[in-house]
């Protein structure tokens, strides 16, 4: 339960932090808030200070060059400070032993959505969180509503200060009415949600009621009776309001009761448990926490407990898709990333290692949509882009990380207990359906837009005006934007069935040279450029399975498989390779070779390949059925050295062999395009249907990655 604790409520497992139990999580949580005293961020009112210097230095800048030089002094310290909050709240969450906090202060920054609209705004939100979110995420629910929707951030983001009470003095005098975005967001969002049964009655008398708050110098919180609407105003049956002079003393207070309803109640517990359980909650689950809400008055803490003490929060679902803040914090977390190097990194690697691939996931720095928050959507997350650029991230950062740890105590560290069967280190060693793995590395440059025609974005047929593209020149439509090159046909069924499978604009960070081989090489190590790629990715997963022989894992066909080369044995063996000996030789050889490890292991080997593949036969049969075998190789062409080599990787499979991997070359099409990737299409088309076909049973146990 401790793994799952800290991986469902907090910011994820990690080496230097045993996991918490839910009682640990809730007491760091009513403790002090020690991991905010070691990353401090700054509050909110000096960074408005600052964006309404840099404002009145831009205004002023052609007056001369002092303040010229002070506008863009200024404009780089706010973009400075800007990724410095980035890093600290990340650092916060790769370094916090109370995770719990961490999520807890996104999940409400999230429900008190501000994005910079106004000039006080700019780079000032973390500070309103700091401010008035924060400090509050172990107290009471009214409390923080009052702190935050009464902040100068909100104020400010709703256009609160510009609303005057129409029968108000200023209001007579200057014509200027009511705005109605605080008051709404308020009862919709921030409290009653929009089922509760409330009218536009109570937004306009909630509205009125508002009138009167103001901002001076866009960073302190006032009051303005001269802009304050009149008499009293009743919100969803509760009056308010009426004395003279007014004051922020009644918007308070219906603040308070707004936070004590039975509505409030079961839409924030809904919220809660949505965010950290499941986008279905379970209905008792939100019962509990509401009648915990109820008993306490809104305390956060009797909340919390009845979540965690609920069995629908211990449920093995896998729960919620972590959005791409809380991916990138978990995954440095496990890795055992330094937090004082995040906190202190450079401005340009903020940006290319968060900011950048924070866009490319689709979270912009506190950059929601609207006062709504980010959208609450799982496959919102996961889109094919979305996702391929959190596959990205992963290859560049292992690919800069100076060490990497073992991949089986990765694994533990990650996932401890909860980690699916089939990425533990002994997945295809023990697991009852015995999985396999087939690896076929397509050589040379193949055109993924060609591949898989994303015909629904015009940008496609205005930059390829010559290429057949889309149903209308016979692909096959996939979703109404993609579309599959008539060259897979034969792979249709395999679509339809749910077997097949693409990920868009996957590619390793290989970006500064042309080189098709340097490009290949990379490919098959797994490593960024630079490294010096004396294994392969494939081989250092085969070091991950106990137990595993030369027979593991095999490599197919003529050329040399980098990515199986690596300290776990494995096997390299081409079809067409000849050795028929006598008994004689072979036993001459074996005594030459006795002394030799080297050359004796390699020669075991060949026989051991050669008789598995062959079975017992004659000399004069054996010469027979090679010579057959090296025609399909050498005579026939690469369409029938494609079929030997599939047909021969399937019988290995089906035997002891649970990872092969072989190529197929002729993607490199340049001119010849549309005829040049037909046929390669044709050619790994065949090469995946004899694997089907070879593997019988085991087929539905079998991963194919081209």
């Amino acid at each position: 339960m401790s793994f799952r604790a800290q991986i469902r409520f907090g910011t994820g497992l990690a080496p230097a932090h045993p996991p918490a139990s839910r009682d640990e999580m809730l007491d760091r949580l009513a403790g002090a808030d020690q991991i905010a005293a070691a990353f401090p961020q700054e509050g909110y009112t000096p960074r408005a200070e600052r964006a309404l210097e840099f404002a009145a230095a831009r205004r002023d800048r052609r007056q001369g060059n002092a303040q010229a030089a002070l506008s863009r002094r200024l404009g780089r310290q706010m973009r400075e400070d800007e990724f410095r909050q980035m890093a600290l709240t990340l650092a916060r969450g790769v370094a916090s032993p109370d995770g719990l906090r961490e999520r807890l202060t996104w999940f409400w920054a999230d429900h008190f959505t501000t994005v910079r609209r106004r000039v006080a705004m700019r780079g000032a939100i973390t500070g309103y969180v700091e401010d008035a979110i924060r400090p509050h995420v172990a107290g009471r629910f009214g409390d923080l509503l009052a702190s935050a929707v009464l902040h100068p951030a909100m104020v400010l983001y709703l256009d609160q200060d510009r609303s005057v009470g129409p029968n108000s003095h200023v209001g007579l005098r200057t014509g200027r009415s009511l705005n109605e975005n605080l008051a709404r967001e308020v009862l919709e969002l921030h409290t009653l949600g929009v089922d509760a049964g409330y009218s536009q009655r109570d937004v306009r008398e909630m509205a009125e009621l508002l009138t009167g708050i103001g901002i001076r110098q866009g960073r302190e919180l006032i009051f303005r009776p001269g802009h304050a609407e009149p008499g009293a105003e009743t919100v969803f049956g509760a009056t308010y309001g009426g004395a003279r002079p007014a004051d922020l003393s009644e918007i308070r207070a219906a603040l308070h009761d707004l936070a004590l309803r039975p509505e409030t109640a079961r839409h924030i517990c809904g919220k809660l448990a949505d965010y950290f359980n499941s986008d279905t909650p379970d209905p008792g689950l939100i019962d509990t926490m509401a009648a915990a809400w109820d008993d306490t008055g809104g305390a956060f803490l009797p909340v919390l407990h009845a979540m965690l003490s609920h069995r629908a929060a211990w449920s093995d679902a896998p729960g919620r898709v972590k959005r791409p803040f809380h991916f990138i914090t978990s995954a440095l977390r496990a890795l055992g990333s330094p937090p004082d190097q995040i906190a202190n990194a450079s401005r340009e690697m903020i940006n290319r290692r968060l900011h950048l691939p924070l866009i490319a996931m689709g979270q912009r720095w506190q950059g929601a949509a609207g006062p709504d928050g980010y959208f609450d959507d799982d496959r919102e997350w996961i889109r094919p882009q979305t996702l391929a650029a959190r596959i990205g991230w992963a290859m560049l950062t292992a690919s800069e990380m100076p060490r990497l740890p073992d991949p089986r105590d990765f694994v533990v560290t990650a996932l401890g207990d909860t980690a699916s069967p089939l990425i533990t280190p002994v997945a295809f060693a023990s697991l009852p359906t015995d999985h396999r793995l087939v690896v076929i590395i397509l050589r040379g440059a193949m055109d993924g837009l060609d591949v898989v025609q994303p015909y629904g974005d015009p940008a496609l047929a205005r930059l390829r005006p010559g290429f057949d593209i889309g149903p209308d020149a016979g692909a096959r439509d996939l979703d109404g934007f993609f579309a599959l090159h008539p060259g897979l046909r034969d792979l249709w069924p395999l679509w339809q069935a749910g077997e097949l499978g693409f990920a868009h604009a996957v590619s390793t960070p290989y970006r500064n040279a042309r080189s098709h081989f340097d490009g290949q090489d990379l490919l098959e190590a797994g490593t960024g450029p630079g490294a010096d790629a004396r294994d392969g990715w494939l081989n250092r997963l085969v070091q991950t399975i106990p137990g595993a022989t030369r027979e593991t894992a095999l490599a197919v066909g003529r050329d040399e498989a980098l990515i199986l080369r690596g300290a776990a044995p494995t096997s390299d063996w081409s079809p067409a390779a000849r050795l028929l000996l006598s008994p004689a030789t072979s036993d001459l050889l074996a005594a030459v070779y006795h002394d030799d490890p080297l050359f004796q292991a390699s020669f075991d080997e060949a026989q051991f390949l050669s008789g598995l593949l062959h079975g017992d036969f004659s000399e004069a049969e054996g010469d027979g059925m090679m010579a057959g075998m090296q025609d399909a190789m050498a005579g026939a062409g690469q369409a029938e050295a494609v079929n030997v080599i599939a047909d021969f990787a399937a019988e290995r499979l089906r035997a002891e062999a649970r990872i092969a991997s072989f190529s197929i070359g002729g993607w490199d099409t340049h001119r010849s395009q549309q005829g040049g990737l037909s046929r390669a299409l044709g050619h790994l088309s065949t090469a995946i249907l004899r694997l089907r076909a070879g593997l019988g049973p085991d087929w539905g146990q079998t991963t194919v990655l081209a």
